[in-house]
């Protein structure tokens, strides 16, 4: 059974105000903007003084056996032939997500970033990467990126927390994270970023149906995923979140975009995820 929306508008405004990161609650803690921080050869080893960071060294990416994998030609024509990246942009029913939200007291926000990061962790098209000589591979794991903002600047952040299949083990990490840089000066106040990162960021003031980035430069070797989601909307009792997912057709076929937004809907349905009791 789904659990019913809030039925008043407070509701939805309360999941808004929770994840501002400032204590006075002037304005949202996430803002929109691609941060580049995937788009070369994969050769970094550093990583941000996070809890929850293997400092032993950064996982090497897998390199794929070209002989073997069956979308070898495709990413052949789509890397060299035919450049090409693709949005899609859609509706995520949020309903039962935003009524367990509610009642949890966890960030909409932070839960909206673990659900994105646990199905790109299920599936190799989205953890992928090229080596030093432009050669595809796999990332075993891959971490979120995501933008904070700081209200008083109206400029925005970047921070990074280590993906942990435990959603109350991510949020105890990322939530402290929102509110140490809502007033960073920096764009990247952790340092330098480890390579094996996807980026996620919010516009939370308002609700789309379409959107795009246009990435130049060397953005055809950006093969990591790149995700933008909207402001809440609500109709006839329902609670909808924008979407928009920006893949590179070398490495992500339509299909496999589609199985990733449907497993995405699957966690916002079936949220016995977010309704774990919170760590004291």
């Amino acid at each position: 059974m789904v659990d019913a929306v809030p039925s008043n508008r407070d509701g939805i405004d309360a999941l808004r105000r929770q994840d501002t990161g400032c204590d006075d609650h002037r304005g949202p803690a996430v803002c929109s903007c691609f941060s580049p921080t995937n788009q070369e050869p994969a050769s970094r080893c550093s990583r941000p003084d996070v809890p929850g960071w293997h400092h032993e060294g950064m996982d090497a990416p897998v390199p794929i056996d070209l002989d073997t994998w069956p979308r070898r030609q495709h990413f052949e024509h789509y890397r060299r032939l035919v450049p090409c990246t693709y949005s899609m942009t859609v509706e995520v029913d949020v309903t039962a997500f935003t009524a367990a939200l509610s009642r949890s007291g966890r960030k909409s926000y932070i839960a909206q970033v673990w659900a994105l990061s646990a199905v790109v962790n299920r599936h190799d098209e989205f953890r992928m990467c090229l080596t030093a000589d432009e050669q595809p591979a796999v990332w075993p794991v891959v971490h979120p990126a995501f933008t904070v903002f700081n209200p008083e600047r109206e400029t925005f952040a970047c921070v990074c927390a280590p993906y942990d299949a435990d959603f109350g083990a991510f949020h105890d990490v990322a939530a402290p994270l929102l509110a140490e840089h809502s007033r960073a000066g920096d764009f990247f106040p952790q340092g330098e970023l480890p390579a094996n990162v996807f980026d996620v960021s919010s516009l939370p003031w308002a609700s789309f149906t379409g959107f795009n980035l246009n990435i130049g430069g060397n953005a055809w070797n950006h093969l990591a995923p790149i995700f933008t989601l909207g402001r809440y909307s609500e109709r006839g009792g329902r609670v909808s979140l924008p979407l928009a997912v920006q893949v590179n057709h070398a490495v992500v076929d339509g299909f496999h975009c589609a199985r990733l937004v449907n497993e995405f809907q699957d966690l916002m349905t079936d949220v016995t995820w977010l309704e774990e009791i919170p760590k004291a």
